[in-house]
């Protein structure tokens, strides 16, 4: 007796089976991305920073990012948002509906789609490219980035605040951990400025000690070149 299964569970698993593949296919073509844009290992700090870009696509080698929500967490929420972006669709849709013909759907469906799509793609790159709060070193100093986010998780691409920290004003980078989250500090005479964090407090203390000494050492190296 030969086992066919039916139309609508045969459809479905073929779906499965094409989500599956497709996200196979994007988590690859991410992980080739990161690789190539990943900086060179050939310093204390590049090592660093190699390991503080949470899985952004960020083409500047001298950038990292502070904390945040990792990837699978971003485009979670990038999901979420795109739903809420077919309920405004859709919406819109009702309204053009009711002007042009009550009796019609159509305007609702593609509004629906079409709120869908953008947001996703929208909240795909702000997950992939944008993030929320961000350092880029220069020759003067390193610069704080912070954008404007989205449940503190999601950066919106507006225009940033920047905030140099010029390296005479540092006085040093020290690191303060507890048994959950763990910081990297840049001390100045005024202020004291979170320029790297994470999560596992505790665990990752000689992580974030190595990252302290690098950003020390570029430090000193500045201000006696």
């Amino acid at each position: 007796m030969r086992f066919e299964l039916p139309d609508n569970a045969r459809e479905a698993f073929q779906f499965l089976a094409l989500a599956l593949g497709a996200i196979l296919l994007l988590r690859l073509a991410h992980w080739g991305l990161e690789s190539g844009l990943a900086p060179p290992l050939t310093t204390a700090l590049s090592v660093s920073i190699a390991g503080l870009r949470y899985g952004y696509l960020i083409g500047d080698h001298s950038t990292w990012v502070v904390g945040g929500q990792d990837l699978p967490g971003r485009l979670a929420l990038a999901v979420l948002l795109s739903l809420v972006g077919g309920l405004g669709g859709a919406a819109l849709g009702w309204l053009v509906k009711r002007g042009w013909n009550p009796k019609r759907w159509r305007p609702v469906v593609v509004g629906a789609r079409a709120g869908i799509v953008v947001s996703l793609v929208c909240g795909f790159a702000c997950a992939l490219f944008v993030p929320p709060v961000s350092v880029s070193l220069s020759d003067e100093g390193p610069v704080l980035i912070q954008r404007p986010e989205f449940f503190h998780t999601l950066g919106l691409p507006f225009a940033p605040e920047r905030t140099l920290i010029p390296w005479s004003t540092v006085i040093a980078a020290e690191v303060h951990t507890d048994e959950q989250v763990w910081m990297v500090v840049l001390q100045t005479p005024d202020h004291g400025f979170v320029v790297a964090e994470g999560t596992d407090g505790l665990p990752e203390t000689a992580r974030a000690t190595r990252f302290a000494e690098a950003l020390n050492a570029a430090q000193k190296a500045h201000a006696h070149p």
